[in-house]
């Protein structure tokens, strides 16, 4: 099995609830990249990444340079934003 390399790992939130949950996750990895919405962080901690609405455009940005992504919002939403990116099953 491989190991998980967590400058690697982007986390995505969305909420305010999600940023918490992404907080606690970038303590299991600590290299890994908090990407959190601006309105919820007045002052990001080292690896927090703030960022303005569309999120979009941030998850696509990351599908490109991570290889792994934690998208924290609703499935129908992180199933959406990823269509356009995904070539084949």
């Amino acid at each position: 099995m491989d190991t998980v390399h967590p400058d690697k790992i982007a986390v995505i939130a969305i909420t305010r609830k999600g940023v918490d949950v992404g907080r606690q996750l970038g303590q299991l990895f600590p290299g890994g990249h908090l990407y959190l919405p601006q309105k919820f962080v007045p002052e990001p901690q080292t690896n927090e990444h703030l960022f303005l609405p569309p999120v979009k455009t941030v998850v696509e940005e990351a599908f490109t340079r991570y290889r792994y992504l934690v998208l924290i919002m609703a499935l129908g939403a992180a199933v959406r934003i990823l269509a356009s990116q995904v070539k084949d099953k």
